[in-house]
């Protein structure tokens, strides 16, 4: 596993958990949330099969 592998296993879950704090602190909606969630493992998936 490389670099950018590494950073995007420590990256993604960090996004994901800020818009669950968002969603939290009612600043987003749950779709949102849920929109975030997905787009972010689908691209993250993308790029760390693609390294």
């Amino acid at each position: 596993m490389n670099e950018k592998q590494v950073g995007l296993l420590i990256i993604s879950p960090m996004i994901i958990g800020t818009a669950v704090l968002m969603y939290r602190q009612q600043a987003m909606g749950l779709k949102s949330v849920a929109m975030i969630a997905v787009v972010v493992t689908g691209i993250a998936a993308y790029l760390f099969l693609n390294f």
